[in-house]
């Protein structure tokens, strides 16, 4: 059911959820990553001819795959359900922020959809975002300064993680030889390391805006400020 415009979402079930959801990512991003290593040392082997026989490298090819397959299954579900939690985190985030806010320049609605429109999702969802810790920090008598150097640290991170990722990815599908392959897991290790980065950083964002849309919510509403016209 959808909440009247000025009531409040409390994020603590959600956020709890969320976080949860996002150390298991962790877990499996650092499996992938040693998965990924292991590999790289099977395909420098059947480069270098260390297997006794035909039938030996092809075992250990075909574990290879069945691994990453179980791996790759895994993160498509992790990735579903972190991504729908996040986005409803982002939008409920929003909409609080909206509840004292004078105007705001992207709607809840938009923080989301922003995230699927080509090119513009380089930049707007970090507008968006950027904007709920502006009014959030603001209403809670806080300043914006402290949070910046977070945000840009997790947009980078995550802008850079799935272009390395996408790469990574047609690599894989073009590669011919093993000198290919080994590119295309260099470039999915480096990836794990962005991955790792943007998803601990998310994570604090999470705590700390949801720490601050408390302390706001507790407190009295702020005098109300202009703003841009709305993002839709």
């Amino acid at each position: 059911m959808a909440k009247p415009n000025d009531e409040y979402y409390p994020l603590e079930a959600i956020s709890s959820w969320l976080m949860n959801l996002l150390y298991a990512g962790l877990v499996l991003t650092v499996v992938g990553a040693i998965s990924t290593i292991f590999e790289m040392r099977l395909l420098n082997d059947m480069a270098a001819g260390n297997f006794e026989t035909e039938a030996a490298m092809m075992e250990a090819a075909d574990d290879n795959d069945q691994r990453e397959l179980a791996l790759t299954v895994l993160n498509m579900l992790w990735y579903a359900a972190t991504g729908v939690l996040s986005l409803i985190w982002i939008y409920r985030s929003a909409h609080n922020a909206r509840v004292r806010a004078s105007r705001m320049a992207y709607t809840p609605a938009a923080c989301v959809w922003w995230y699927f429109i080509p090119f513009a999702t380089f930049w707007k969802p970090y507008g968006a975002m950027k904007e709920i810790w502006s009014e959030t920090a603001a209403q809670a008598g806080e300043s914006m300064d402290p949070h910046r150097a977070l945000l840009g640290a997790w947009w980078f991170c995550w802008i850079v993680m799935n272009l390395v990722y996408n790469v990574s990815f047609r690599m894989a599908l073009r590669a011919d030889d093993i000198p290919s392959l080994l590119q295309s897991d260099n470039y999915m290790l480096f990836g794990s390391f962005m991955d790792i980065g943007a998803t601990l950083l998310f994570v604090t964002m999470v705590r700390k805006l949801s720490e601050l849309q408390g302390r706001r919510q507790e407190g009295p509403a702020p005098e109300a400020r202009a703003m841009p016209g709305a993002n839709w």
